[in-house]
């Protein structure tokens, strides 16, 4: 799979995103209620996964919603410390950049800092 893109005969972007989780909206604004969204990320060599992240976050940030990156020091296929490789068996170690991968690039973006803690 390829984001944005079409999967399963369907176009997703960030339109249909928005699309996606539009009874969510309409249940916060009914209700008036605070809406927190847990773990979610993409695989780290998913293409299209930095663009994927960035609308999410986009549209979560425009709903006032709150959200929780996964997964920092996680499973590796997770962990921003490795690169966008995907490995093959155990070789995933040798993948490790630390704070110079794309997705820690992507994270600082988001969080609008050049600095990792």
């Amino acid at each position: 799979y390829v984001y944005p893109g079409v999967i399963e005969g369907k176009k997703w972007d960030k339109a249909q995103l928005v699309s996606a989780i539009s009874k969510l909206r309409d249940f916060q604004n009914k209700y008036h209620v605070p809406v927190w969204i847990g773990e979610f990320s993409a695989m780290r060599w998913a293409p299209g996964a930095e663009t994927y992240i960035d609308d999410l976050v986009g549209i979560f940030n425009e709903y006032n919603w709150s959200w929780s990156y996964f997964s920092l020091n996680g499973w590796h296929g997770w962990n921003p410390d490795y690169s966008e490789l995907q490995p093959l068996g155990k070789e995933w170690k040798s993948h490790y950049v630390g704070i110079e991968s794309k997705r820690w690039e992507t994270l600082k973006r988001i969080f609008n800092t050049d600095k990792v803690h």
